[in-house]
């Protein structure tokens, strides 16, 4: 009788124990979904804004920090995102056209590495994860199973969560200076004395993750975007932001050739505009947070350039 009474026990003990573990898991997960983050901040700001929009901005890094809308004359919104790939760029657009009726001109930028990657074959990856749970976007490449599609815990990871969890979810993912434009500020100016080993890096990093095989479904993602802003009478223009000198140092000039002669190809096709301000001198040290963006002061002075060079011509 002992025995039996000691296996139920046993037996109890480790039912509540699974219990316990399981009521932990359910509500971190259930909880997760409401802490704030980048994408869900974004989300937000954009879609209060969709009646106003009459500018819009895509790419990653680039765009995001080197264009503020405030500067520009029409009502803008910077949608680009870290490591937004085109396939984003087009996804988010097209899901949106309908809600935005003032929308006039969308600038697509295409930075030196941007035809040849793909957020899911970076080191980024786990980014679009949160495009697919926030934005609802599908994933580039569909798998049978995938923990971080299917749990809050996988995409925010193990320590984040107990943190979380610890601190009754009071706590936040928002980790950069976004604000309710989409741009993102950054203050500091880059140190002249690391502008030359910084853009090796910078170039580096980026053709880690480029790859040929990427160009076709890049050229049809454009090409996808392009027709359906032009479907709309929505003008596309194509753009290149500014680098640093030592950015472009230490690239492949071939590559660099084959980018612009693909895009002036589509430029061709869908008789939209290309400005190309990769190399544009107006933009010294002092504009630049490291060598592949600029700083506030630089966004300000490129904001404006895209604003008096661009935009108001077309309104013309």
């Amino acid at each position: 009788m002992r025995m039996k009474n000691g296996k139920f026990l046993f037996t109890l003990k480790v039912f509540i124990v699974i219990g316990f573990i399981s009521s932990v898991f359910f509500y971190t997960e259930i909880k997760l979904r409401s802490v704030p983050n980048n994408y869900v901040f974004k989300k937000r700001n954009f879609e209060k804004q969709l009646d106003s929009i009459e500018i819009l901005f895509l790419g990653s890094s680039e765009p995001l920090d080197d264009i503020n809308p405030g500067y520009i004359d029409n009502y803008g919104f910077n949608l680009s995102s870290i490591w937004q790939s085109l396939y984003y760029d087009k996804e988010l657009t097209i899901r949106y056209l309908d809600r935005m009726p003032q929308l006039k001109i969308v600038f697509i930028s295409v930075s030196y590495f941007s035809l040849w990657t793909s957020i899911d074959n970076s080191i980024e990856n786990w980014r679009q994860y949160f495009y697919y749970h926030y934005w609802n976007i599908p994933l580039i490449k569909p798998v049978m199973f995938d923990l971080k599609k299917e749990s809050y815990i996988a995409l925010y990871g193990t320590d984040f969560s107990q943190n979380a969890l610890r601190k009754n979810f009071e706590v936040t993912a928002i980790t950069d200076n976004i604000m309710d434009n989409g741009w993102q500020k950054l203050e500091q100016q880059m140190d002249k004395n690391k502008c030359d080993s910084l853009g090796k890096i910078f170039v580096e990093s980026h053709e880690k993750a480029m790859h040929d095989d990427q160009l076709k479904n890049n050229v049809f993602n454009m090409e996808s975007l392009l027709s359906a802003l032009i479907a709309r009478n929505i003008v596309p223009v194509i753009i290149t932001t500014p680098v640093y000198p030592s950015y472009t140092k230490y690239t492949d000039k071939e590559k660099l050739q084959a980018m612009r002669n693909v895009i002036n190809g589509l430029c061709g096709k869908y008789h939209c505009s290309y400005f190309d301000y990769l190399n544009d001198m107006r933009f010294s040290v002092e504009f630049f947070y490291d060598p592949a963006h600029l700083n506030e002061k630089g966004a300000e002075l490129f904001s404006k350039v895209i604003n008096k060079e661009i935009i108001s011509k077309m309104k013309k």
